[in-house]
């Protein structure tokens, strides 16, 4: 998706894909940038692309996201990316099964359009809730909050995770890093959630 707008991607079997969905917007204007975007009921497995960690079995760049009700099986074997990777601004996931990812879900910060993203007040507040996340415990943090340099720092999304109603577990290994957060500008409210 590039410079689509109100664009709802339903109910698709998504497998064997480099990436199964991409959406990218950029700061060269208005019509550059994608905007409310939907991800709902979808089932993705055996995305990614081994040894690659910029491939990811989502990757979006959008201004208004809504992932929900979809199940993100298992990556390619082999495959070094996230289950979802976003650089939106106004990020909300709920109501999904997340189960794999070297991040399950990678919250960072926005690379082709940080002037408009920062612009808009729903840069600052991300929303993860209802969703039930699985993942081995040794690739990596369950949830990613943040930045990761893409560009710099100062793009960071230096604002607050909301995540409650999660259930999440980490299926093997011996480090279990369930939240890491960029810098001490970022903030996470974390309640009513299952840990295990």
């Amino acid at each position: 998706v590039d410079r689509g707008q109100n664009i709802t991607i339903a109910d698709n079997d998504i497998s064997d894909c480099s990436q199964g969905i991409y959406s990218r917007s950029t700061d060269d204007g208005d019509f550059t940038v994608t905007k409310n975007l939907r991800i709902a009921g979808n089932t993705f497995t055996n995305n990614g692309i081994v040894a690659q960690e910029g491939k990811h079995t989502v990757y979006t760049e959008s201004l208004g996201i809504v992932f929900e009700f979809n199940r993100f099986g298992p990556m390619r074997i082999g495959a070094t990316g996230n289950s979802i990777k976003d650089r939106s601004a106004g990020t909300v996931i709920r109501y999904n099964r997340i189960e794999d990812g070297a991040h399950a879900v990678d919250l960072v910060e926005a690379e082709d359009f940080p002037v408009i993203a920062k612009a808009s007040p729903s840069y600052r507040n991300t929303y993860v809730y209802g969703n039930q996340i699985s993942k081995p415990g040794d690739t990596g943090s369950m949830i990613h909050y943040g930045g990761d340099h893409a560009g710099s720092e100062a793009n960071y999304r230096k604002g607050t995770l909301y995540f409650w109603n999660n259930t999440l577990y980490a299926a093997s290994g011996n480090s279990n890093a369930f939240f890491q957060l960029s810098t001490t500008e970022e903030k996470a409210e974390v309640w009513n959630n299952i840990f295990g």
